[in-house]
């Protein structure tokens, strides 16, 4: 096992681990485990998986490398970029965001993806240009509020299944990506290279069918780009941004799809601003590439001139069957730079006509064996002229006109000097030496040779020019001196001698000139903003592939803000590029920038960099820059407080986000969430930043012991008063007692209320049923007023009553009050039920029947038919106008006080009723009967007798004789206004 924890760090640089048995690299704590360039991780050995696993807030990062071994990634984040996974399995929880990019998995069976950091609205997974076969998609699953990023992602789903079929659950959200390259082209389909190119992609607004602008790139969402801000220059002609294309959720109607892009572009040259010859869109469903056409730019070459150079010199007197170097200068006088040029060479003149056009095509010459050969030119400026050239060698059996060309030599720099020696003589050469001479006369080392007799050689002799310049160096060759045999001799000193004038020009010289610094930019802290660095090469050479660094405040690692890779200056020019940088501070700042800043193996450089120059000290500059405070404002989401409080202890989830003025997101703004007690004393802090979408959260917990009372939650930054903060209140409460204790969300004492109320409402239902919904009234025998039937005494009279005993009503014997026959007279009381509904119902017959009969009256009087509301206002104006409860009120009446014939029909009527019951006469009465007053007579039909002189309840039978049985009636207890309302009890007795 290999164990990587604390604060250590492992470096893999083209490195190999591996062992006999299963290797396990465990990385824990804060360590990180590093491997690139070609490391091998084999961890699987003897048949068993070896694993790699990471926890706590370790990182792994694996760069163009292989791991054969399962990964089980659990720190705070990993990154896997362009690796060949080879393990079984591969699982990913991490704490932050974790990059999967252009993976093969070669032997993968088992694929989880389960980092969650709570927020749907911050990704946890970047994965890009990978492919999932059928068995690995099936497997993936995004749920909770994971956020995953699938950037030119393959999946292979079932025939005709959406892609995101069966991948996300729950609040998951799965956003797709597709690269959108954007090439501008001159008119012949070549890329604009070093035309100062901007780019502009925006995107449709589906709503508003409008183009919106996209957001600053952020980084590794758009490559190429010179710059960061809209629109970016492109310095080789073309980009590739990060497309977004579609937002998928769990909910079918959730779905958001938006993959319609606009780009355009403009290329300025010698200050002339050019267009393409229109703005083009594409609909993004996969990598897409929009191509915009400058027709009005087009390169124009041509070649001013060949050179012929044998060996360093220029001559028009050349040997055959000797190398030669041709040597063409080729001229851009067109519109545009262009790169890669081909310039191809002949050995016959291919433009016979002198048209410009080549007589045939270059594949004519090819098989002809007339073509000499091809050098491609990998920039050719606008208005500048470039070298190609090639080597030939010239066969005959005759000398003729040939060409050649001469090497480029740098002063300082160790540079071959390539000799072709002959040995015309009869004898072999022998330890020969050959030794170069400079201007000063200053020898080099001897290189000894053989040769043999009429053959011919080439040594190499390396000579440092120490100054620029035509400088002129010799050549000899030299046989051993005496007493070497004879024949080992060189026999013509004449010829072994030769001198050439070469052109030694000076180093690149990078220089950045401290007036063109002098001007102070501008920025808002936490927003890119473009530093324009003019770099400027005094030397003859070019200076190609170094690197531009910009530092904050100090020269070091941890104070570089941003660099520049692949600069490049021609010899005796300048260039300028933009840098751009952002800084998480305000107020005046220093800014160093430095030329050649980086090694060849891409690390910050503490000598002379990647290029040799004639003078290392002027590649810095020194600038001022102003940062100003963003303006803007915090919002925090409500914090809703519980019934009983926070209680002490308890952890708050704040969270919200921060806008600028015009509404966009501050991203990297530092945030501080303070609690203040009612005192206005801060008790705790947390702090944090605001991420990319400008969205921020923490967890607030309040301390142990504080008091009770409303708190504020208030939300600052340190940036500066130009943002606006944000607070709100919560109340704190102690919990005292079990009382206080939440049970299913509530108080115990809320339940123990709500326990208690429903106990009283269940009793006063009870009783109010018992005592005024379900009693049954009997009628008191001493004075006729109805009373409770389990009464012991009238509350009228005050009369008592022997319990269980009545009185008959014919021979006046007490018997028990349940018998349904008198013991002492034998005659049988009347028994039987009657529903008290029914009863009302023949009542309200009845009643209905005789409105009928005054409903005709008022139309005869009233000459017209009436309506309800008519004939109401009618009646009530007569003196026969009563209402149904008066109505029931006299018949009860009818039974207690007696009745009396109506003068029409003789039907009986209650004495004090005023209108027939069943034809409707007026009865005329001078004055209604009091109640309680004395029962009719017999004979006139009423109910009611005399009452006897012992007041007891009366059990009412059916007297002998041929009169009717007198009914006994429970009745319904009336309201103290006397009015008919009544409560219909279930049951009444006969």
């Amino acid at each position: 096992m290999i164990k990587v924890t604390g604060t250590g760090r492992l470096t893999l640089i083209h490195s190999t681990l591996s062992s006999n048995c299963p290797l396990t690299v465990f990385v824990g704590n804060t360590a990180t485990l590093d491997a690139r360039a070609g490391s091998s991780l084999n961890l699987d050995a003897a048949g068993r998986s070896g694993i790699l696993r990471s926890d706590a807030a370790s990182f792994i990062t694996v760069t163009d490398s292989s791991i054969d071994g399962d990964i089980l990634a659990a720190g705070k984040n990993v990154s896997l970029r362009r690796d060949r996974i080879s393990g079984n399995n591969l699982t990913i929880d991490t704490t932050e965001k974790s990059e999967l990019w252009d993976l093969t998995l070669t032997t993968v069976q088992s694929v989880r993806f389960l980092s969650d950091d709570g927020n749907v609205n911050s990704p946890d997974f970047d994965i890009r240009n990978t492919t999932f076969d059928d068995l690995l998609t099936a497997q993936i699953r995004f749920t909770g509020f994971q956020w995953a990023q699938l950037t030119n992602v393959t999946v292979s789903q079932p025939g005709g299944a959406d892609w995101w079929t069966g991948m996300i659950t729950q609040n998951a959200k799965v956003t797709r990506y597709w690269w959108l390259r954007v090439d501008g082209v001159d008119g012949t389909g070549t890329l604009l290279e070093a035309a100062n190119t901007l780019i502009t992609v925006t995107r449709l607004d589906p709503p508003t069918v409008t183009w919106t602008a996209l957001p600053s790139p952020a980084p590794n969402d758009i490559y190429w780009a010179g710059t960061s801000t809209w629109p970016v220059s492109a310095p080789l002609g073309y980009i590739i941004y990060r497309a977004s294309t579609e937002d998928r959720y769990a909910s079918p109607s959730a779905q958001w799809m938006n993959a319609t892009y606009r780009a355009q572009a403009t290329a300025t040259i010698n200050t002339i601003v050019y267009y393409p010859d229109q703005n083009l869109t594409a609909f993004a469903q996969s990598d897409t590439t929009i191509t915009l056409v400058f027709s009005a730019l087009t390169p124009e070459m041509k070649v001013d001139g060949v050179l012929l150079y044998y060996q360093t010199n220029q001559t028009s007197i050349l040997p055959i069957n000797r190398e030669l170097n041709v040597t063409a200068v080729v001229n851009n006088t067109g519109s545009i730079s262009v790169r890669d040029s081909v310039v191809s060479f002949f050995s016959t003149n291919v433009d016979g006509n002198n048209d410009g056009i080549m007589d045939a095509p270059k594949s004519t010459y090819v098989s002809a064996d007339l073509w000499i050969g091809d050098y491609t030119v990998p920039l050719l400026p606008l208005k500048q002229t470039r070298i190609a050239w090639v080597l030939w060698t010239p066969t005959g059996v005759s000398e003729g006109s040939r060409a050649v060309s001469a090497v480029i030599v740098i002063d300082d720099n160790p540079t071959p000097i390539t000799i072709t020696i002959h040995n015309d003589g009869t004898n072999d050469a022998n330890g020969a030496t050959a030794v170069l001479f400079n201007e000063t006369g200053a020898r080099s080392p001897a290189v000894a040779f053989f040769l043999a007799r009429g053959a011919s050689t080439q040594v190499q002799i390396v000579w440092t020019p120490s100054t620029p310049g035509d400088k002129t160096i010799s050549v000899g060759v030299y046989t051993p001196p005496l007493p070497e045999p004879q024949r080992n001799i060189d026999y013509n000193w004449q010829n072994n001698w030769a001198s050439a004038t070469v052109n030694v020009k000076t180093k690149p010289d990078i220089w950045l000139d401290p007036a063109d610094f002098t001007g102070a930019p501008t920025g808002v802290r936490g927003f890119p903003v473009d530093i324009p660095v003019i770099v400027k090469n005094n030397g003859d050479t070019d200076a190609i592939g170094f690197s531009v660094s910009v530092f904050l405040d100090g020269v070091s690692a941890a104070k570089l803000l941003a660099h520049a890779d692949d600069v490049g200056v021609g010899g005796l020019s300048s260039s300028t590029i933009m840098i751009p940088v952002t800084i998480n501070a305000v107020g005046l700042h220093n800014l160093t920038i430095f030329a050649d800043s980086h090694n060849t193996d891409g690390s910050l450089t503490s000598g002379v960099g990647s290029i040799v120059e004639g003078v290392e000290s002027n590649n810095w500059a020194n600038e001022t820059i102003n940062l100003q405070a963003p303006a803007g404002t915090i919002v925090m989401n409500p914090i809703t407080t519980p019934p009983t409080g926070f209680a002490p202890g308890a952890t708050l989830n704040v969270e919200g986000f921060v806008n600028d003025n015009t509404g966009d997101a501050i991203p990297g703004l530092p945030i501080t969430v303070e609690l203040h007690n009612p005192q206005g004393t801060i008790i705790t802090t947390v702090d944090t930043i605001s991420d990319n979408t400008g969205s921020w959260r923490v967890l607030l917990t309040i301390p142990l012991g504080t008091g009770d009372g409303t708190h504020r939650v208030r939300v600052i930054s340190t940036a500066g008063t130009s943002i606006q903060e944000a607070a709100q209140n919560i109340e704190v409460r102690n919990p005292t007692t079990i009382w206080n204790a939440i049970f299913l969300g509530l108080p115990v004492w809320l339940w123990l209320v709500i326990v208690i109320a429903a106990v009283v409402a269940l009793v006063a239902v009870t009783l109010y049923f018992r005592v005024f919904g379900l009693g049954k009234m009997v009628e008191c025998g001493e004075c006729g007023s109805f009373i409770p039937e389990d009464s012991t005494s009238c509350p009228k009279c005050g009369v008592e009553f022997e319990k269980e005993m009545a009185k008959c009503s014919n021979c006046q014997a007490w018997i028990p009050v349940d018998v349904k026959q008198c013991p002492e007279c034998g005659v049988e009381f009347a028994t039987g039920k009657v529903e008290m509904a029914d009863y009302q119902g023949k009542m309200r017959t009845q009643y209905d029947e005789v409105i009928a009969k005054f409903r005709e009256e008022a139309s005869r009087s009233l000459g017209r038919a009436v309506n309800e509301r008519e004939f109401q206002d009618w009646w009530r104006k007569q003196p026969t106008f009563v209402t149904f409860e008066d109505w029931l009120r006299e018949e009860e009446e009818m039974r207690k006080m007696g009745s009396k014939p109506c003068p029409t029909c003789a039907t009986l009527n209650s004495v004090t009723a005023t209108v027939c019951h069943k034809c409707g006469t007026y009865l005329k009465e001078d004055r209604r009967a009091p109640p309680g007053g004395p029962p009719a007579k017999a004979d006139e039909g009423g109910e009611g007798a005399p009452a006897p002189a012992d007041a007891v309840p009366k059990k009412v039978i059916r007297k002998p004789g041929a009169t009717s049985p007198v009914l006994q009636k429970k009745v319904i207890k009336r309201s103290q206004e006397g009015e008919g309302d009544t409560q219909n009890p279930p049951e009444e007795e006969f």
